[in-house]
């Protein structure tokens, strides 16, 4: 959405500032701040459909584009998502019962809120894409169990402004996860050492212990991973496939499963947790995934979970 610090801040604190404070996200408070910022950096942008000209030709003659009504921008779409976010949080809040302010009839204002609601995600002002995934505000929406199924795309469900519950394949999980999922004890390699803790040396040298330690890093080899402006706090991912099958029409070389298994393992050792299925210590894959991205309920196809060998 925005790579401003004190949004992105905001976004963290959504998700928890300690490691396994999980509970955070139940409080809607640096939700609304987050859409408090939201509101603030509001802005315009290019047109996407004349690119600023203002008008484009159709057939011999020129029309006034009808997106941007000849202006050349469009509003960006921060202001329709911090509204989204609070509509969704206080429609959380009267459904639980914990809102009693307001001259209107509790169920009209009800209505009107979910008609907003609807509104606002069918806007085209493209903040509600999510890279990879086809969301919705219902729970019971024809999207979950049909395309998700098969790997097409995931399924999306909006609660409280964010994205809260997911249904794919695993290999879409693990395609889109790292512009959905963040945590607040995830570290990754240094920059500028690598990981090696050490100042930058000439290239092919190992570092020595008598080596200054790296200036950004201090010493520690890696850093908090930053927070990506389309993070979700995700805590519930229905898998509806784990291993892709081999499919010989499609994918004669078994490409799609291989790469799923490097993937799975590669997160594996990043993470220093045994493999689901390699030789030693085994592990399931439930304890693999929960390792893998703490803080999120995974529900898995029933079916015996194939090894990754």
């Amino acid at each position: 959405m925005t790579d401003d610090q004190t949004a992105l801040a905001l976004l963290r604190a959504v998700f928890g500032t300690a490691d396994d404070d999980f509970a955070a996200r139940d409080d809607d408070t640096p939700r609304l701040l987050y859409a408090d910022r939201l509101d603030e950096l509001t802005g315009t942008v290019v047109c996407p459909q004349c690119e600023g000209k203002k008008d484009y030709w159709v057939g011999l003659g020129c029309a006034q584009c009808a997106r941007c009504d000849g202006v050349g921008r469009v509003p960006d779409g921060l202001a329709a998502r911090a509204e989204f976010i609070r509509v969704q949080c206080e429609i959380h809040w009267r459904e639980a019962g914990g809102w009693k302010g307001g001259s209107l009839d509790p169920a009209a204002r009800l209505d009107a809120l979910r008609q907003r609601e609807d509104e606002l995600l069918s806007s085209d002002t493209g903040w509600a894409l999510v890279d990879g995934f086809h969301t919705t505000t219902r729970p019971d929406s024809h999207l979950f169990g049909t395309g998700s199924a098969n790997g097409r795309y995931g399924a999306g469900l909006w609660r409280r402004g964010f994205v809260e519950r997911v249904e794919c394949t695993a290999a879409h999980w693990l395609a889109h996860a790292d512009s959905l999922y963040w945590h607040a004890g995830r570290r990754v390699p240094c920059e500028i050492c690598g990981g090696l803790a050490k100042a930058e040396r000439l290239l092919g040298m190992t570092p020595e212990p008598a080596d200054p330690d790296c200036v950004l890093c201090r010493g520690e080899g890696t850093l908090p991973r930053p927070c990506p402006p389309t993070a979700q706090p995700v805590a519930e991912v229905r898998l509806t496939e784990l291993v892709p099958p081999v499919d010989l029409d499609n994918d004669p070389r078994g490409q799609i499963p291989y790469d799923f298994g490097v993937a799975v393992r590669h997160l594996c050792d990043e993470r220093g947790i045994p493999c689901p299925g390699l030789h030693g210590d085994r592990i399931t894959w439930p304890e693999a995934f929960a390792a893998i991205w703490p803080g999120v309920a995974f529900d898995f196809p029933d079916a015996d979970y194939p090894d990754v060998d």
